[in-house]
């Protein structure tokens, strides 16, 4: 067995396995890639890489957005629209809009960042750089001239970077033994954002829907992202540079649009009505986002808009709750009541209603019996909704109710005692 062994390896190193014939690839004469897409060569400290620049002057449109007003915007909007009070260090001034283009989706070691998109604001003009690696062998000169172009800058702006760009960029920092340098820097990632603004209203959040939507913008000569990994591995292997084209147009748009939903993202969530925001949808989403910054008084406004858009049934019926209990909290009674009872009218099984008039009742217009037939009413209608709602949530709600119903026929005697 062990001679059969040594015979196998032995025809495998000669070659008798059938694989002499085989023979690699031929490369494609091509045009260098930095001819192809306007850039250069360019020498760092740890070898070449192709670099591309590129400015768009003040006043540049992405779609319908003037992509250089996003600098007119105060730092707790960007806070607002993030949900993050750490964002207040944003300076949009000093910010890398930040995509790559990846050999993979998969993250981890093995994959590369063989384009690296960067756009920062240079006064009001929008400037690009794309860094290219040729070959494996020129990542360590990718890195320190992505390294070189993002020192000047303090913070991050992306499109799901917080997931993939950046810790991916991270892990390829670490394998040259530099240290990606916004690691710690504020990050506004636009995914979350555009899924708290718009995907009510969308089918789906992708860039490219958000592009064509909300940016009113159409891509022509794109490369599908799917693609784009492949296309660089026929580069490799066969020096196919020519559909590498359409890859730094993709990643130049993503850039650019990156800047442009920062733009109209401030735009909207200070002033919707202003900027002709008449989704219902997307107004119920900001009554519902500016509450977490303390923007009541917004928030009531953009709820009231909603309601006077031809919204779906269902999200009409969850804007009149949220705008109640605003008004509850801003303690305008009478127009909370208002939408209680148009809301016990509908009558679509909202038990919410009928509990928020009876606690209104009872302790402050001390309407006992006023009270105790709406909690009675929310008994009828959670025994009617039993067995669709299930068991466990009836048992619950019951509890409750004749907890309160005992506590508000206690309240009644006690009343009417004191007037007898």
């Amino acid at each position: 067995m062990v001679e059969d062994l040594r015979q196998q390896l032995e025809r495998l190193v000669s070659g008798r396995l059938g694989t002499t014939h085989l023979r690699r690839p031929e490369r494609v004469p091509s045009q260098p890639i930095e001819e192809l897409v306007g850039g250069e060569v360019r020498e760092t400290s740890h070898g070449t890489c192709v670099v591309v620049d590129q400015i768009y002057p003040a006043g540049y449109q992405q779609g319908q957005v003037e992509i250089s007003s996003a600098l007119a915007h105060r730092s707790q909007t960007v806070a607002g629209i993030g949900r993050d009070p750490g964002l207040e260090a944003l300076d949009l001034q000093k910010s890398a809009f930040l995509d790559v283009e990846t050999t993979g989706l998969a993250g981890g070691a093995g994959t590369y960042a063989f384009l690296v998109g960067i756009g920062w604001f240079d006064g009001r003009d929008f400037r690009l750089r794309q860094v290219f690696m040729r070959d494996y062998g020129e990542e360590p000169a990718l890195v320190s001239m992505v390294e070189e172009t993002l020192e000047p800058l303090s913070g991050v702006v992306s499109f799901n970077g917080k997931a993939f760009d950046v810790p991916l960029m991270e892990t390829r920092f670490i394998m040259s033994r530099r240290r990606f340098p916004l690691s710690s820097a504020p990050h506004l990632d636009l995914l979350h954002m555009a899924r708290r603004l718009w995907r009510l209203r969308l089918e789906n959040c992708r860039l490219s829907s958000l592009e064509t939507e909300i940016l009113g913008l159409e891509r022509h000569g794109d490369v599908p992202s799917h693609l784009v990994p492949q296309l660089y591995f026929d580069y490799l292997r066969y020096g196919r540079a020519e559909p590498l084209q359409g890859v730094f147009y993709h990643n130049a748009q993503d850039i650019l649009s990156l800047a442009a939903l920062t733009t109209l993202s401030c735009q909207v969530y200070e002033d919707p009505l202003r900027h002709e925001m008449t989704y219902g949808e997307d107004l119920y989403s900001l009554g519902r986002l500016y509450p977490l910054a303390g923007l009541g008084d917004r928030a009531e406004k953009a709820l009231r808009a909603a309601l006077e858009t031809p919204i779906p049934e269902e999200l009409r019926w969850q804007t009149v709750h949220h705008l109640s209990f605003h008004l509850k909290r801003q303690g305008m009674w009478p127009e909370a009541i208002e939408l209680w009872q148009l809301a016990i009218e509908e009558n679509h099984g909202r038990l919410y209603p009928f509990v928020e008039l009876a606690k209104y009742y009872e302790h402050r217009a001390n309407d006992f019996q006023t009270a105790e037939a709406l909690v009675v009413r929310a008994m009828d209608l959670v025994q009617a909704s039993a067995a669709r709602r299930g068991r466990w949530w009836s048992e619950r709600r019951l509890g409750e109710l004749e907890h309160r119903l005992r506590r508000v026929q206690l309240k009644r005697a006690r009343h009417e005692d004191s007037e007898s």
